[in-house]
């Protein structure tokens, strides 16, 4: 049934309540949908609707009478028929469209081809990641040194082909801060190797700061002016 929003007829509440639907069909002139929306619209409850044949059809080989334990579909609280991947049409679960790796595949291939899907799903990824912890107090040495020069973008607010620097000037210099835990394992060495190409290929400095290098001020400071002078 195509729902649609119908014209504004002078229906009395007492012809919606008490006359049959189809009476009040030949007296306006309207579609049986528009009355369907004033009743919803008016919270009025109505027991016998009128549905083509067509329809009636249709409700009868969907409709399964049997209920609960006894429904043939349903066993131990689950559905008993099976569903497929759309794809590789391997069985999935009964609320899935693809399987996992489907999935992953078909979501790749939309972000390669469509920038702006890219940068917009990346910076919904990104906005839960908040500048915390040493991070934190890397930023308030930047801003001692070099006030308001290096905002943080972490959370998203710069993408730069897929990649998330954490802070940037503005112009065409970035800094990476580091932590041990996560970039010295050999997954997370990879994905900085990557990232650190495709920002020179673009044409940006980076400069590589490491949660360590907090403990020398002095080597920390000398090592912002040469990146900063340069």
């Amino acid at each position: 049934m195509v729902t649609f929003k119908p014209k504004k007829y002078n229906w009395k509440i007492f012809e919606l309540k008490h006359w049959p639907i189809q009476k009040i069909v030949d007296k306006y002139k309207c579609h049986k949908t528009a009355i369907y929306y004033a009743l919803r619209k008016l919270n009025i409850r109505r027991d016998k609707y009128i549905f083509s044949e067509c329809h009636k059809k249709k409700i009868k080989q969907n409709h399964i009478s049997v209920s609960g334990k006894l429904n043939p579909n349903y066993k131990d609280g689950n559905t008993t028929i099976s569903h497929y991947c759309i794809d590789c049409k391997k069985e999935v679960c009964y609320n899935s469209v693809r399987c996992y790796s489907c999935h992953n595949r078909y979501k790749s291939k939309k972000l390669h081809k469509d920038s702006s899907f890219l940068s917009r799903s990346l910076m919904g990824f990104f906005r839960r990641s908040k500048c915390t912890g040493k991070s934190k107090i890397f930023h308030e040495i930047l801003n001692y040194f070099y006030p308001n020069k290096f905002k943080y973008v972490g959370d998203g607010t710069l993408v730069i082909d897929r990649y998330t620097p954490d802070f940037y000037d503005g112009d065409k210099s970035l800094i990476e801060f580091f932590g041990e835990y996560w970039h010295k394992n050999p997954r997370g060495i990879k994905t900085d190797r990557r990232k650190l190409k495709m920002y020179k290929k673009l044409g940006y400095r980076c400069l590589v700061i490491w949660e360590k290098e907090l403990e020398n001020f002095m080597k920390l400071k000398s090592k912002l002016n040469k990146f900063v002078e340069m």
